[in-house]
């Protein structure tokens, strides 16, 4: 039966190549497309039909495994070489050789001996050992091991921090020293005392001025030892108005706190 798509009254190719060339090129491959897409669907279903046949095909030609049953009341016995038992060997002690012993007697004393036995003298055990019968064999061999050298232990208890002497020293090697030196510090005491309040006090007021240089060059500690108290107090007061830095005193090469004396007196007419 002739496809109606082929009727060149319905075709499309009829009406493209109307009135052209139709024996080869374009027309020919268009016309001929349902003819060769019909072949190569029929070749594909045949080459899946293959490929899905070919396992069946292969099984039928395997062989049946043969299973061999044997018999009920047929048994088979296979002798088994028992192993060779060997005893275990025993194991020999050596014999250690004789050693020559000699008895120690002691003689147990008597009110009346009739026989005195002689105790065994040292020089019998110089080639024997101790023992409680004479024996006659191989003299013992004896060694003495020098003592190992035992290394006493070191104890070492906690580290105690060192005590630093902060005190203040009396005696110096090098006394402390006053930046304008020992003349202008009594400068200083002259002209910045306040003898107001002493007028008309014929006697000579004296007092002792007794403070700490500090290793920072400061002072501290300042005491005055005089009769008159408004003195001691005036005096501590001008010191203390007094400016300079002090050079601390010298111990054994180190800067220390040391004491300090500077006498005042003076008379207010």
């Amino acid at each position: 039966m002739k496809n109606f798509l082929q009727n060149p009254e319905f075709q499309l190719d009829e009406v493209l190549f109307e009135h052209r060339n139709q024996n080869y090129g374009a027309y020919v491959l268009r016309h001929e497309a349902d003819r060769t897409l019909t072949k190569a669907m029929f070749a594909g279903i045949i080459f899946f039909a293959a490929i899905a046949v070919t396992p069946f095909i292969l099984n039928g030609f395997k062989t049946a495994d043969i299973k061999t049953k044997i018999p009920e009341g047929i048994h088979q016995i296979i002798e088994i070489d028992e192993p060779i038992y060997h005893p275990p060997v025993a194991q020999v002690q050596p014999i250690a050789p004789a050693v020559a012993t000699t008895k120690y007697d002691i003689p147990t004393p008597t009110r009346n001996p009739v026989k005195q036995t002689p105790a065994t003298s040292v020089k019998d055990f110089q080639d024997t050992a101790i023992g409680t019968v004479n024996t006659v064999g191989t003299p013992p061999t004896m060694s003495v091991s020098p003592p190992e050298n035992v290394i006493a232990p070191t104890v070492t208890g906690p580290v105690l921090p060192k005590t630093i002497d902060n005190s203040p020293k009396k005696h110096v090697d090098v006394e402390a020293q006053f930046s304008k030196g020992l003349d202008g510090f009594r400068n200083g005491m002259i002209n910045n005392f306040d003898g107001t309040g002493f007028d008309g006090v014929d006697d000579v007021m004296r007092t002792t001025l007794t403070f700490i240089v500090e290793k920072d060059g400061s002072i501290s500690d300042i005491k005055a030892n005089g009769g008159n108290k408004d003195f001691n107090q005036e005096a501590i007061k001008t010191l203390k108005t007094i400016k300079g830095k002090w050079t601390p005193a010298k111990l054994g090469g180190e800067s220390v706190r040391s004491y300090f004396s500077f006498p005042v007196s003076m008379k207010f007419d």
